[in-house]
C-alpha cells in the first residue's frame, strides 16, 4: 500500500511538476481570493434576527470550492489508471480493488493535509473562532472538506476516459455549489430561517461554523472535555456523517469497480449484432489454412487455445482478425509474424485479454478468458506487451523496478535479473527508452509464468528464449492484411 502511494506521489511531482504543483497550492490562493471577496461584500442589510447570514453562505460556497482543483487533479489520475490499464495490471497481479481505493483517499487526504494546516492555522489565529480548540477546528474543517473530494471518488469509478470524467465531475461539482448557494439564500437566508442539521449527507462547513458561531455566543469554550455536552454535540456528530459519507463514497466506488474492471472484455452491442455475421463465415467458410507441419513431438499440454476470433473495429469497418484459431502448448516457442497492419498485436491483446473478442473464444489452462474469469486467467499468465501501461513514464528504471519488485510474491532481485538481461544503461535512465527490457524483468518479478506473452520487436543481442529451447518445438503463426493464412 505504501509502496503505490509513495510512487504515485512521486510520478505526480516529477513526471507533472507544474501541474501538480498549481492543483497542490490551488486551495490557499483561493482561499485568499475567497477571504478578500467576503470581507469586500456589504453586510449591513444582513437580515436581522436569523442565524444564517451572507457571511455564512459566502464561507460555505468557498468551503466547496476550495479544493476543487485538486480535487479534478485527483480525478483524473485516478482515471487514467484505468485507461492505459495499470489499474487493470495491478488487479490481474493480486493487488485488491479495496486497496487501489484507500490508496488513492490516502494519496488526496496526503495533498489536501498541508494546505489544510495552514488555513485553518489563517483562521485560528485571526481568531475567527475565538475559544475553539484548534485541533477540533482542523477536523472538522478536514473532515468536511474529504467528504466534498470523496464523492467525486464515486462519480470516478463509472468512467474510463480522464477528461470525460473530469468534466462531469466539473459540472457535477459546480451544480453542488450552485444548489447549496440557492437554498442558503432564497430557501433560508431571504426567509429568515435558521439552517438545521441534516441526518443524511454531507454536512459542509457551514454547519460546523454556525455551531462555534453559538459556542461563542453563549460564552462557552469547544473543546474535548465538553464536546459531548449537549450544546456541543453536534460538532460531533456532523464530523461523524461527513466521514460515514466518505465511508459511504469509497464503498461504492468499490462497488462499481467489481462490475467494471472486467469491463474491456465484455462483448459490445455492435460485436453481438455482428454475430449472425461471423457464425455464417465459420459455418461456410471451407478450409484454407496450411495444416500443421508435424505434430507436438512431445505431446504437450494445451496452455492457449483459441477458436474462431475474430476483432472488427468498427469505427473503422476494419476486420483486423478474421477467424483465426489455433493451440499452444507448453512445450512450445511460439511467434506470431505477418506484414504490417496483419492484425499480430490486436491477436496478442486478445490472447492476454487486454481487448475483447469480436467473435471467438480463448481459453487460457482450460479457463475461459471472459468478463467474469478476466482476473482469475490473467494471474495464470505473463505478459511483456508493447504497450507500456505498467511503467510509471517520468520516473527512472530503478524506481520502477524498486516498486513491481515491492509488490512481486517472488524473492527475485529486479536489478539482478536486469543485469541477466545484458542490460548496459544506467539505473537513473529514464524508462521511456527502456521499455521492454524492463517489461521483461517485471513479469519474472510477477513469477506467474504458466504461459508468458513477448510482444514488440527485439533489439539485436536482446535473448529472451528460454534455456531449454532444444526440447521445445518451433511454432509460426503467419497473419496477413487481417487474416488468419497457417501455422507451421
Amino acid at each position: 500500500m505504501c509502496n503505490y502511494i509513495n510512487i504515485q506521489l512521486k510520478n505526480m511531482f516529477v513526471a507533472h511538476t507544474i501541474e501538480s504543483c498549481v492543483c497542490f497550492a490551488s486551495p490557499l490562493v483561493i482561499y485568499t481570493i475567497g477571504w478578500i471577496v467576503v470581507k469586500c461584500i456589504d453586510l449591513t442589510d444582513d437580515i436581522p434576527d436569523t442565524n444564517l447570514t451572507k457571511e455564512h453562505i459566502y464561507v460555505s460556497v468557498l468551503a466547496f470550492i476550495l479544493y476543487i482543483f485538486l480535487t479534478l487533479f485527483i480525478s483524473k489520475n485516478m482515471i487514467k489508471e484505468r485507461a492505459i490499464f495499470r489499474k487493470q495490471h495491478l488487479y490481474a497481479n493480486g493487488n485488491h480493488l479495496i486497496g487501489f481505493q484507500i490508496n488513492w483517499f490516502i494519496i488526496c487526504a496526503l495533498l489536501m493535509l498541508p494546505t489544510s494546516i495552514i488555513i485553518v492555522a489563517l483562521i485560528y489565529f485571526a481568531n475567527y473562532f475565538p475559544g475553539v480548540n484548534i485541533v477540533i477546528m482542523f477536523l472538522s474543517f478536514f473532515i468536511a472538506e474529504l467528504a466534498i473530494v470523496s464523492v467525486t471518488f464515486y462519480i470516478s469509478s463509472f468512467f474510463s476516459k480522464p477528461y470525460l470524467g473530469v468534466f462531469v465531475n466539473f459540472i457535477l461539482l459546480i451544480v453542488i455549489v450552485g444548489s447549496n448557494y440557492i437554498n442558503d439564500y432564497y430557501a433560508l437566508y431571504k426567509t429568515g430561517k435558521s439552517r438545521n442539521h441534516a441526518y443524511s449527507g454531507i454536512n459542509n462547513l457551514s454547519y460546523v461554523m454556525l455551531d462555534f458561531e453559538k459556542a461563542h455566543k453563549r460564552g462557552d469554550t469547544v473543546n474535548f472535555s465538553n464536546l459531548f455536552n449537549h450544546d456541543n454535540i453536534w460538532i460531533f456528530i456532523t464530523a461523524c456523517i461527513n466521514l460515514g459519507s466518505v465511508g459511504l463514497c469509497i464503498l461504492l466506488s468499490l462497488f462499481n469497480d467489481f462490475f467494471t474492471i472486467s469491463k474491456h472484455v465484455s462483448s459490445e452491442f455492435s460485436d453481438r449484432k455482428q454475430r449472425p455475421y461471423y457464425e455464417s463465415i465459420v459455418c461456410n467458410e471451407h478450409e484454407i489454412n496450411v495444416p500443421n507441419v508435424q505434430q507436438s513431438l512431445n505431446n504437450g499440454k494445451a496452455v492457449v487455445v483459441a477458436k474462431n476470433l475474430f476483432k472488427e473495429y468498427h469505427k473503422n469497418k476494419i476486420i483486423a482478425v478474421n477467424n483465426a484459431s489455433f493451440t499452444i502448448y507448453n512445450n512450445e516457442v511460439v511467434a506470431i509474424t505477418g506484414n504490417g497492419d496483419s492484425g499480430k498485436s490486436t491477436l496478442m491483446k486478445m490472447l492476454y485479454g487486454r481487448i475483447r473478442t469480436s467473435y471467438g473464444n480463448i481459453f487460457i489452462n482450460n479457463k475461459k478468458l471472459d468478463y467474469w474469469r478476466w482476473g482469475i486467467v490473467s494471474r495464470q499468465i505473463s505478459v511483456a506487451p508493447k504497450e507500456d501501461y505498467v511503467f510509471f513514464k517520468g520516473l527512472t528504471v530503478s524506481d520502477n523496478i524498486k516498486y513491481y519488485q515491492s509488490i512481486s510474491n517472488t524473492r527475485e532481485n529486479g536489478f539482478t535479473l536486469l543485469n541477466e538481461l545484458n542490460f548496459l544503461g544506467s539505473y537513473d535512465d529514464k524508462i521511456n527508452y527502456l521499455k521492454f527490457l524492463i517489461a521483461l524483468v517485471i513479469i519474472l518479478l510477477a513469477g506467474l509464468m504458466i504461459s508468458s506473452f513477448f510482444t514488440g520487436s527485439l533489439n539485436s543481442g536482446e535473448n529472451i528464449l528460454p534455456e531449454n529451447i532444444a526440447t521445445c518445438e518451433i511454432k509460426i503463426i503467419m497473419l496477413m492484411n487481417g487474416s488468419y493464412l497457417a501455422k507451421v
